[in-house]
C-alpha cells in the first residue's frame, strides 16, 4: 500500500508509523523501495508512507522515474496499491491512472455528487486508465425492513 496523496498523507497516520522516508525519496532517488517499505500489523502487508513533502508531485509522476518504480514494485510484490489524491482536485492522481492497470474511485455517499463521479469518469478516458469499480463510502446502514432482521438473526446465530 502506497501514500501517494503528497497533499494530504494519510496511510502512515492509520498504520502508526512515522513518515520519515517513503515515497518522495524514492522518486527523488536518495532511497530504494527495500529501505522504504514497512511491515504493518496486517500480514503480507507492506506500507509504504509518502516521506518528506514534495512541491513537484506533478512533474515527478509525469517523468520516466515513476513508471520504473512501478516495474519495481510490481517485481517485489504479488499486488501494488497506491492511495492517491482525489482525482479531480490533484493533477498527479490523474497521472498516476494513467500508468497503472486499474482505478477505484472512492465516493463518499450523500457528499459526492453524481456528476462529479461522472466528470472523473470522464477523466480516467481521457488518459486511457482502466476502471475497475468504485467504493461508496460512508453509508448510513439503517435498521429495520429485510436486511435489519436479517443481519441481526445473523449475528444472534453467531453468538449462539
Amino acid at each position: 500500500l502506497i501514500d501517494a496523496n503528497f497533499r494530504q498523507p494519510e496511510v502512515h497516520r492509520r498504520f502508526g508509523v512515522e513518515n520519515a522516508k517513503g515515497f518522495s525519496e524514492i522518486l527523488n532517488g536518495s532511497a530504494n523501495l527495500r529501505d522504504c517499505a514497512l511491515a504493518s500489523r496486517i500480514p503480507n502487508l507492506s506500507i509504504l508512507t509518502t516521506g518528506s513533502k514534495i512541491a513537484n508531485a506533478a512533474e515527478i509522476f509525469e517523468s520516466p522515474i515513476l513508471s520504473e518504480f512501478i516495474k519495481q514494485a510490481l517485481a517485489d510484490y504479488d499486488h501494488v496499491v497506491f492511495d492517491s489524491g482525489p482525482m479531480l482536485i490533484a493533477s498527479e492522481a490523474v497521472t498516476l491512472a494513467a500508468k497503472v492497470d486499474g482505478v477505484i474511485l472512492v465516493v463518499r455517499a450523500h457528499v459526492d455528487s453524481r456528476g462529479m463521479l461522472q466528470r472523473a469518469r470522464e477523466e480516467l478516458k481521457k488518459v486511457g486508465a482502466e476502471n475497475l469499480g468504485v467504493i461508496l463510502n460512508a453509508v448510513r446502514a439503517r435498521g429495520g425492513g429485510y436486511y435489519g432482521r436479517s443481519i441481526k438473526a445473523y449475528y444472534n446465530y453467531q453468538g449462539e
